[in-house]
């Protein structure tokens, strides 16, 4: 009898853990480089040329709205990874 009560409780333990994960959802720092990227993307294609180029408008754009504050949030990479899912999913 025990064992089903240890048993219960572990189930109930992990079912409220999964449900405090997913009650919080996307961190501040994920919805800010998104938000980043979306405007960095806006203005890219308001600068027009091939898309070489909006990348690198973008990416640009990105960067000095990331240093708005006076410090760079987020790296080169994480920047030009976003930006690149941006444009695909606006693509589509």
């Amino acid at each position: 009898m025990e064992l089903i009560l240890d048993v219960t409780q572990l189930v109930l333990s992990v079912a409220c853990l999964v449900a405090l994960l997913l009650k919080h959802g996307p961190s501040k720092r994920s919805l800010r480089l998104n938000d980043l990227a979306m405007m960095a993307v806006d203005y890219a294609e308001q600068m027009g040329g091939e898309p070489s180029q909006k990348l690198a408008h973008a990416l640009g754009a990105a960067q000095r709205l990331d240093m708005k504050d006076g410090k760079r949030d987020f790296s080169d990479a994480e920047l030009r990874i976003v930006i690149e899912a941006t444009v695909a999913r606006r693509k589509v």
